[in-house]
């Protein structure tokens, strides 16, 4: 699959760091902030989108799901139209950005298996969702890692059992290598038990469920964790 980000909308970006992002808007293309890249080879999609200038890390990163946790839950969602962000969850991307904590977004995408949209359909939408975050909350995301896969897909497509599919850690582990941090230090946002699952497996400490506590304790709490150590914690 070959996909031209040019052909995608322009996105807007400040030229400093993201805390810094008052200051005057330019616009420019689409691939100058994210690429399209081969997967590492434990994740079974084509292609992921990774930032170009996204930041590495020694310490925590953050793993996000998206479906039911950064963006409300739509079963096999396969247009922007239809998105609606979870605030709380933005807000935590905000505060990750402004301590310079790498953000990955690792989600299970059956439909693709199922035929119910293709690969290419999926990385549009993926770089619609970042494009928003981007333009309208100045929120910065490193990478999305997706399973394309299902070992029991609806139609032809052959069914697959791999690594990278909740509640398997592989794409958890890749996001954790992609950005030069460890298990132990990296936490998981999700809004199902096979993401709580796939954290544990990894090797995760720091995981939380989003459908059992409430949206304003996750914020709090995950807040709390990004600022241990920190000299300016989050707001």
């Amino acid at each position: 699959m070959i996909l031209h980000l040019n052909q995608h909308p322009t996105l807007l970006l400040s030229p400093q760091r993201p805390k810094e992002f008052g200051r005057q808007m330019i616009e420019i293309p689409a691939n100058a902030i994210y690429e399209v890249v081969k997967s590492p080879k434990a994740i079974c999609s084509t292609n992921a989108i990774l930032r170009k200038d996204r930041s590495s890390s020694t310490k925590k990163c953050l793993l996000i799901d998206r479906d039911g946790t950064l963006i409300e839950h739509i079963p096999y969602l396969n247009h922007f139209s239809k998105v609606k962000f979870v605030p709380e969850i933005v807000q935590i991307v905000i505060c990750a950005n402004s301590n310079s904590i790498p953000v990955y977004i690792v989600s299970n995408q059956a439909g693709v298996a199922h035929g119910l949209f293709s690969e290419s359909d999926l990385m549009t939408l993926n770089l619609q969702i970042l494009n928003f975050l981007l333009v309208t909350h100045k929120a910065f995301v490193d990478g999305v890692l997706c399973c394309v896969s299902h070992p029991k897909p609806k139609g032809p497509a052959k069914g697959i059992v791999c690594n990278c599919r909740k509640p398997k850690p592989g794409l958890l582990l890749a996001a954790i290598s992609e950005c030069g941090s460890s298990p132990s230090l990296a936490g998981m946002l999700g809004d199902v038990e096979s993401d709580i699952a796939a954290g544990l497996s990894a090797g995760l400490k720091y995981t939380w469920n989003v459908s059992k506590i409430s949206r304003s304790r996750v914020l709090t709490e995950v807040k709390n964790w990004m600022s241990e150590g920190l000299v300016e914690p989050c707001s």
